[in-house]
Parts: C-alpha cells; structure tokens; sequence
C-alpha cells in the first residue's frame, strides 16, 4: 500500500486505520466492488448519513470520523484487462468536492501508474528469461561437445543448423558453412548412392533411421561410422527438428558442433532481448508505452520461452539419439546427480541419492576398478590431464548383477588456485560393440584356422558365389587343374567345365540355391592344358548369416578308377568276344566263315578301323599272298589292288619273324622303299597305324598274317597281341 499527503499526520492516521480495519474483500461494496467489477466508485459529497449506513462498527466509525471526509474517488489500478489493485483519492478539505475532472484525472493516473507496473514486472520476467537462456545454451554446448560423438541438427528440410564440435576436430574445417557444404565429399563415394536414397525417403516419410558409413577424417583417412537420425515434431505432428549422431565403429567394422548458424541466431536472440530490456526500460522512463508496443513486447517473450524450450528439447534429444547417460559431480558440495540412463549403466533401480563412494565405485568391474580411478586421481590434475577425461570400462549391475561396456567422457573444472570443483560428463553404452569386437577376432581366427586347412588340404577345395565366380582356389586345384590362384579368382567357373556339360552347372547352382548339398557327382572337367580330368565333386552351400551366398566344392581325381574301370570293361567284353568265337570254331565245319567271324572279333577287339587276315600262298616267284577274309571295309576295296608282296613291312608277318607294331607306320624305316608305288597305291585304303601278327600252325608253319589299320595316329591296345596268338591256335 502506497501512501500520499502533504500532512504526515494525516499520512500516519491513513495506515493505522488500515491496519486496523483491512478491507473486506467479499463485500459488495466500496474497494471489493471496485476490484470485482472494475468500475470506478465515485462519491461527489460524503454525508455523516452515508458513513454512518456504510459502518456499522462504531470503533471504526469513530476513526473515520476523526478524518471529516467530504469527497472519495477509489478507481481500478491495472491494464490489459487485469486488475491488480485499486487507487482511492479522498478530500477531508472544507468546500473542496471531487467532480467529473476529478474523476477523468484519477482513471488516467490509474491506467499510468497500472502500466508502470505491468512494465516494471515484464522488465523483470524478461531478464530472468535471459539469464535462463544463456545457461540453456551454455548447457547445449557443453553436452553436445562433451559427448563421444559427432553430433548435427538440421531443420525440417534436412538441411544442416548446427555441428558439435566432434565435427570439427574429426575433419579439421573451422567454419560451419564450409564443412556444411563439404559433408557430402567427405562421405566416401561408395557409400553415397545409400545416403542419397534412404536421406531423403526419410525426410519425406519423417521416420528415423539408422545407417552406416565412412567419413574421410582430415589425415585423409576414411573411417566407420553408425549414423542415427530422429525426427522431433510438435503436437500437430509436423517436424521441427532433425537430431543426428555418428559413432565411430572403425575397429569393429574392420575386426560399424558448434553451428555458427545457431550461435547467430542464439545472438540475434539476445540482441532482440536486448531492445526490448530497452525498449521497456524507455516505457517505464517515459510512461508513454502503447497497448500495441505493450502487446508486441509479450510477443517476444513469448518467441523468446519457444525458443529456450527449443533449447532444452535440443538437448534432451541430442541424449536421446545418442542414448547417452550424464552425470554431475559437485566436489564442493559432495553431491553427485545421475540421470535415469546414466542409472541404468550401473544397474541401479533404487531413487535415492546416487555417491561416489556407495554406487559409482561399487559398480565399476573388479578388473577395471583401480585403472579407472587411477584415471579420474589424473583428471583431477589440471597439469596432468588438463581435466580431460575419456575411458572405456566395464560395470556391474547393483540389481541385476549384468556386465555392461561404458564409455565415459567428461571434464573437471578448476578453480583460480587449480583446485577441482566440478566434474561434469557423460556415459555410452558400447556393450554390442565390444560383443562384436570379439565375435570379430573369433571370426578372424576361425577363417585364418580354415584358410590353413584348405590351403594344405591334399583334396582340390574351390569356392564360387551363385553366379559362378570362383572366389578361392587351393593349392591342390592349381595341382589338378594348371591354373594358378592368380589366373582364376575372379573369372567363371565355367573355364574349367566342357561346353558339353555346362548344363551340369546350372543343376548343381539350383541344388545349392535351395539348401541343397551334392555328393559324390561323378563328372568331366578341363585342365588349363585341355586335357580331361574325370573328377568327383560334392557341393556344400555356404552360408552367411543364414543365407545361402555361394557354394563349397571339393573334387577328388578319380582318372586312374576311370582307367581301371574302362579297362575292366574291355577286358571282360574282349573274353566275351573270344568265347564266342572259340564256341563258333568248336561248333562250325565252314573255314571261311569262322576265318569271317575271327578276323570281325579281332578287328572290334582292337579298336581298329579295319582288318584284314591273308592266306600265305606261295607263286612261282615265291611272293604272291592272297586276301581271304575283310573286316571294316568292303572287298572291292581290295580287288582292284595286286597282291600283296613280300616287302620289308610285310615280310616278318609272313616269314612269323616277328609281331609288327607301329603308331604311324609311314614312319617306319621300311616303308616306301619298294617299285612301283614307294607306299601304299593310290586309292588304297588310308592306313597310319598297324598292326601285323603272324598266324602260325601247331606245326609252326606260317599259314598267313593278321592285319589291323586305322586311318589315324594312335597306340594299338598293347594287350590285345595276346589275342592274335590264341585266336590262330582255335584255327588249326
């Protein structure tokens, strides 16, 4: 209450009277129906019967009296339509009567004075809104830039607002814009068609995301990062703020900032702070402050509040993103403060008061205990660590008993004399990332231990993807096949495969594809100098995270069972032949047709194209030989043609000298020596290789000679001379 007379002695009667009779604030009359309703109360002429009907205390009556009032005015004191008390104006002179001036003059002075201080109280408002704005910022900052990660904002558009200071130092650029535009070049090129795709679509969906790629630090090094965005958006559903962190996950991938725009609109911020605080103090100077200048100053604070729980929100969703824990330990005040993540880390579920000595200390790792205090004695050391503090440890839950991985990172601040007075941080949980980094050099042992035994494994052990790319090659392949590792990774599998059974492939492809396995698969394939390899293969699908991504194969060379097999066959065929023919010598009388049925036997047991048996019949000259039976080729081949003489090549057959034998016999030291034809004659049938057994009689008389030809070069079947010595034997 504010009192105001020329009189100390009326000034001293107006405040006992108040404190002795307060105003009834339920009344419906006077000062509460003034504040009720807002409407002035004017009394022109104060009667004794007007008191005396108002007050119906006769003590106060008395006091009232004492002041012989003659005329009152009490109008409301307030503006914008708020009320926040009263003024009453009251004349105890002789002949002095309050008139309609009066009572314009006093609802003026009640708006001036109502605007004085609503001003007065705005101006206060105001600068505690600016004091709680440069500590939201300060607090922005230093978590942002305290956090192990490289953190961004940007607005609804996605383009970028703010980087901390992980940005920065990790790229070596110093200004905002520039590392704004460069982002896109340092994100490694193989890596931008994803972020160029999955970028926008999430902008355009406004849902999170979550992806990995590598970042070009400024030793020009690229490097792994897990890049998580959330989209922040208001209560009409429409996004305001994007929030984004990238992790550095190098080492397990191999074995996954401070905007200047911001700081220019934090300062902008208070620039405008800083003319409306003058603006107001102008007002209250002036007093001539208008309703729309009074209107516009709220505004502003208003934007200004928006913009303060931007700030915070920023921070809690940078936390959030980041899903990182904080922690503040107050070494004055012996006081630590956790946060609900920070919390959980140590697997504590109770809510009282979180310490150093009964919860931080007992749940650090018995392993890990002392290198972690060791590292925080440092840090309390400006001149050892400057108050920097980064470790990695592991804790054990109070309740839960759980192992976790933690990265902390923080800073001590000191005082003017270097003591500590403030430890300040934040905890991540890197508990998958250190799991990974295990599984990582399990996984590399595993290979390196697999890689051995294929390398020295005596079976030939290829690998190839679904499409047929040979991705591994041991030594023994390069063994049975010719080709080096070098000439093969990277190319078809098909190099390997006769046209002929590429068809074999697709199969086996199909087989695997399905999660099939293939074994024992008795095939051809070539080797690098296009010889056949009979090989048998057994196919295996291999997996990657469950799904099928190529194929294992083993081939073991089986050419010598191939050979062995064959020559069975032969064997037990050529026995079949002789049985035959031996029944037939045995049963028949006809000569002719058993020398017929001997001469086609040995002719398909040979292999040859054709064959020929010749009587031996001596003429006058002692030379003439003459063609009895003819096997593979028609007789008139022969008809035309003389006799066969007795020439160096034919006569050890003739003589029984000798077995002739010969892979090529236009090669031989006796041929073509002989008039008229040097050789064979023309339009004889072509003979290269050939084969010549004497045919003699239980007497040893040489009765004639087995003939066996083929058009080509090739090795008569040695063990097929054994046959021409028995097949004459059934004939005489």
């Amino acid at each position: 209450m504010l009192l105001k007379h020329e009189d100390p002695e009326k000034i001293k009667w107006a405040l006992e009277y108040r404190n002795h009779f307060p105003t009834d604030l339920s009344s419906d009359t006077g000062t509460a129906r003034v504040l009720k309703t807002g409407e002035p109360s004017f009394v022109p002429i104060v009667s004794e019967a007007i008191i005396t009907n108002s007050i119906s205390d006769p003590v106060q009556l008395k006091a009232l009296q004492q002041i012989n009032i003659k005329s009152a005015i009490t109008v409301p004191l307030g503006g914008h339509d708020k009320i926040s008390g009263v003024v009453t104006f009251v004349s105890a002179e002789a002949d002095r009567y309050f008139d309609e001036a009066d009572l314009v003059f006093a609802r003026n002075f009640a708006i001036h004075i109502g605007l004085a201080l609503e001003n007065a109280s705005l101006n206060e408002a105001a600068r505690e809104e600016l004091e709680r704005k440069k500590e939201s910022e300060a607090q922005f900052r230093f978590l942002t830039n305290a956090i192990p990660h490289k953190l961004w904002t940007s607005g609804p558009d996605g383009r970028a607002t703010y980087y901390n200071q992980g940005w920065y130092d990790y790229t070596g650029i110093t200004d905002f814009e520039t590392l704004r535009e460069q982002i896109w070049h340092i994100l490694h090129p193989d890596d931008r068609g994803v972020a160029a795709v999955q970028w926008p679509l999430a902008l355009q969906r406004g849902e999170g995301m979550e992806v990995e790629g590598r970042f070009r630090r400024h030793d020009g090094m690229y490097r792994w990062h897990l890049s998580r965005f959330a989209a922040h958006k208001n209560e009409f559903g429409e996004i305001v703020l994007w929030v984004g962190t990238s992790t550095d996950i190098h080492e397990q991938k191999i074995a996954g900032l401070e905007s200047a725009e911001a700081s220019q609109e934090l300062a902008a911020t208070n620039e405008e702070l800083a003319a409306t605080n003058e603006e107001l103090a102008a007002v209250n100077e002036e007093q001539t402050v208008t309703n729309e200048e009074l209107t516009e100053t709220q505004d502003q604070l208003r934007a200004t509040i928006e913009e303060l729980e931007t700030a915070y929100e920023q921070v809690r969703l940078s936390k959030q993103a980041a899903q990182l824990g904080t922690f503040d330990l107050d070494l004055l005040r012996g006081t630590m403060e956790w946060d609900e993540r920070c919390r959980s880390l140590f697997g504590i579920n109770h809510q009282s008061v979180v310490t150093y000595e009964n919860d931080f200390v007992p749940g650090l790792h018995p392993d890990d205990r002392d290198r972690v205090l060791k590292v925080i004695a440092n840090a309390m050391v400006k001149a050892i660590s400057n108050g920097d503090y980064d470790i990695e440890y592991r804790t054990v839950g109070v309740a839960d008993e759980q192992i976790r991985w933690v990265r902390a990172k923080g800073k001590v601040y000191f005082n003017e004399e270097e003591s500590p007075v403030r430890f300040i941080g934040s905890v991540l949980d890197v508990t998958e990332q250190k799991l990974n980094e295990t599984r990582l050099k399990e996984s590399a042992e595993r290979q390196a231990r697999l890689a051995a035994i294929v390398s020295t494994s005596d079976d030939t052990i290829v690998s190839k993807t679904l499409q047929g790319i040979v991705t591994s090659w041991n030594a023994a392949a390069q063994r049975m096949f010719g080709y080096t590792e070098e000439e093969i990774l990277g190319k078809h599998i098909s190099l390997i495969i006769p046209p002929e059974r590429l068809k074999e492939e697709e199969v086996i492809i199909s087989e695997i594809s399905n999660g099939g396995r293939i074994d024992h698969f008795e095939t051809v394939r070539v080797a690098k100098d296009g010889s056949e390899v009979h090989v048998s293969l057994s196919v295996s699908p291999v997996k990657d995270k469950g799904n099928i991504i190529g194929a294992s194969k083993i081939a073991r060379d089986i050419s010598k069972q191939k050979d062995f097999e064959e020559k069975l066959q032969r064997y037990t065929r050529n026995v079949e032949i002789l049985n035959t023919v031996g029944k037939l010598v045995a049963e028949s009388l006809d000569i002719e047709s058993i020398l017929q049925r001997v001469t086609d036997a040995t002719t398909q047991i040979t292999g040859a194209a054709f064959g020929a048996f010749f009587y031996n019949q001596l003429d006058e000259r002692g030379e003439s030989y003459m063609l009895y039976t003819l096997s593979g080729a028609p007789r008139e081949a022969f008809e035309k043609f003389g006799t066969p003489r007795n020439t160096a090549i034919f006569h050890p057959t003739f003589s029984g000298e000798e077995i002739v034998r010969s892979a090529d016999i236009t090669k031989d030291p006796r041929y073509g020596h002989n008039h008229p034809h040097h050789g064979m004659p023309e339009s004889h049938l072509p003979v290269v290789s050939y084969l010549a057994i004497p045919v003699i009689s239980k007497s040893g008389d040489v009765i004639g000679g087995f003939f066996t030809d083929t058009p080509r070069q090739t090795n008569l079947r040695k063990n097929m001379k054994n046959w021409w010595l028995v097949l004459p034997a059934k004939l005489v």
